[in-house]
């Protein structure tokens, strides 16, 4: 269990959600792709299955520091809500993987690794509640 819990509001968001943009980067080459997250509130981490011989995968291999975003879609400005992400991608443990099967069971038989996004800076925007341009900020 993590002393630096991320603040509710955040939490309720990422939870709210499944799906994130990834951007990596290898050789000055920027790469981004969806995917699939389930949340480790007490790791603070996503956890994310992926194929080893993925682009994003080989460039992590390169460099583990990743930019992440979560967002709504939405087209009224004061509506907008969204998570900007930075982080590190490390290999999962059995929990990890144990955890993910039991939130997607329909990847059971799917072939993948499961990877672990380990969250080290969330930028939190919410205009209605937080206010247009205003940014909460969360860092572990």
């Amino acid at each position: 269990m993590t002393e630096n819990k991320i603040p509710p509001n955040m939490t309720k968001f990422i939870e709210g959600h499944h799906i994130l943009s990834l951007a990596t980067m290898q050789d000055d080459r920027p790469s981004s792709c969806s995917v699939f997250y389930a949340f480790m509130e007490e790791d603070n981490c996503l956890v994310f299955a992926s194929q080893y011989k993925s682009e994003h995968i080989q460039n992590i291999m390169q460099n583990s520091d990743v930019a992440a975003s979560i967002h709504d879609e939405v087209r009224e400005l004061m509506l907008i809500k969204g998570l900007q992400i930075k982080g590190q991608v490390t290999s999962s443990k059995s929990r990890h993987e144990h955890f993910y099967i039991k939130t997607f069971p329909e990847s059971q038989d799917i072939k993948k690794e499961i990877w672990v996004l380990e969250l080290r800076e969330l930028k939190y925007t919410d205009n209605e509640d937080i206010g247009f341009g205003q940014k909460e900020v969360w860092k572990y």
